[in-house]
């Protein structure tokens, strides 16, 4: 039997993990709800398709945020974790570098980019895109890698919110909505410029740094893969802009709230990121990886029918009333939903614990070769209703391929296989 000091022990360690969850799905909640909030009220200064122009700024700003970031939001939470204090900082202060290098080059063609698709909405475009790209400025990796989820609630998300609030709250005082993204990006910026000011004076100094293009090197192989993953994300917005651009508001509000679902469920995705590698063994690590699909299927089409059940109340709620979701565009916003958490909690959680990532990357690629033209075509025959749906395919090959691929290890495991499981769960227990 375990003893009383054991079992307390355990209950220590229990509530420190859910403590953390918790703190960080705060962050995420506090800022989905944000972003959501705005929608109606940018709705409410400028119009629908201002809006939808406001929406695909974001989209290409999302791609350029993900360039900004440089792959430390994959790879930075290990590393700020296995170092010193002094190697903590002199992580930071080279991302820091990368990022001031980069951000403004990358935020001007996000900027052209979004005025490009909408040139009748140049404004909103870009501004929209300008806001969205400072979001890789942010600190989140490094909060996570030092386990600070509160302090990061109150450095970064608590600007962030505040700019948005102020944003809605102007705007349905009569301010355009181009003044709301205005103060959105001013609340990301004062969210960086505190959380950078916490590190630069809480860390010690004395931490080397390598050259610029020493680090620039090091971090392609997490730039890569997050810039294909936010391509995929981006690229249907912008499809629809050019090739039917009657259906834009309607896809775009799905796409709005598809991304806000997958961003509130991203401490979910990260638990499982760290319970699936901490498996025993080889047979282990298989047990954990079935109980991890059946649980993220399981999730997964619970959240599309709730969506299904639900989005005709939000979406009237989100765009006033003006915007109107046909039956089976609900429907197939029910399949993003559930498909894109599916894909995402393979591909996070399982992928890489089975080493499996460059599977993962490839899958992406055949989604998107497969997926895009599927989106076009769709789009020009059916609308909405044909863009969602080469959407929902092209997540669905994607699925496929990783899952196929996961079957195939644990069906035919080499011998370096079982001995590097083996080790790795001895290790992790």
């Amino acid at each position: 039997m375990s003893s009383p000091q054991s079992n307390r022990s355990v209950i220590r360690r229990i509530g420190n993990v859910l403590s953390r969850v918790s703190g960080y799905g705060l962050s995420v909640a506090a800022l989905a709800v944000a972003a959501l909030a705005a929608i109606p009220a940018m709705i409410h200064a400028d119009g629908a398709q201002a809006w939808a122009a406001i929406a695909v700024g974001q989209s290409i700003g999302g791609i350029a945020a993900v360039v900004i970031g440089y792959g430390w939001g994959m790879t930075g939470p290990a590393r700020i974790a296995a170092a010193q204090p002094r190697g903590q900082r002199s992580e930071y202060v080279e991302s820091l570098r990368v990022k001031l290098c980069i951000a403004l080059p990358a935020s001007a063609v996000a900027a052209a980019c979004a005025v490009f698709l909408v040139p009748v909405y140049a404004v909103h475009a870009a501004i929209g895109a300008l806001a969205m790209s400072s979001v890789g400025l942010s600190a989140n990796w490094f909060f996570t890698g030092v386990r600070r989820p509160y302090l990061q609630l109150v450095a970064e998300t608590a600007p962030r919110v505040a700019g948005t609030g102020i944003g809605i709250a102007l705007m349905y005082s009569g301010a355009s909505a181009v003044v709301g993204m205005a103060c959105q990006l001013g609340g990301m910026l004062l969210g960086f410029a505190i959380a950078t000011s916490w590190v630069l004076s809480a860390f010690p100094r004395g931490g080397s740094t390598r050259q610029l293009r020493l680090v620039l090197s090091s971090q392609g192989t997490g730039l890569a893969s997050t810039v294909l993953s936010a391509a995929y994300i981006a690229a249907p917005v912008a499809i629809v802009t050019q090739v039917a651009p009657g259906a834009l508001p309607v896809f775009a509000l799905i796409d709005k709230v598809q991304r806000q679902i997958s961003v509130g469920l991203g401490p979910v995705i990260v638990v499982a990121q760290a319970w699936v590698p901490r498996a025993r063994g080889f047979s282990g690590l298989r047990q954990r990886v079935k109980q991890c699909v059946i649980g993220a299927l399981s999730v997964g089409t619970l959240l599309g029918v709730i969506t299904v059940i639900a989005a005709p109340f939000l979406m009237g709620w989100l765009s006033g009333g003006v915007i109107e979701v046909p039956l089976a565009a609900l429907l197939l916003a029910g399949a993003f939903v559930a498909v894109g958490f599916i894909e995402s909690t393979v591909s996070k959680a399982i992928m890489p614990a089975i080493d499996r990532v460059g599977v993962a990357a490839k899958a992406a690629s055949i989604s998107m070769i497969v997926g895009l033209p599927l989106v076009a075509l769709g789009a020009v025959a059916l609308g909405v209703i044909g863009a969602l749906s080469g959407v929902v395919f092209g997540l669905v090959v994607r699925v496929a391929i990783e899952l196929a691929s996961s079957g195939r290890r644990f069906s035919f495991p080499r011998e370096s296989d079982l001995v590097q499981a083996s080790s790795l769960g001895g290790q992790r227990a």
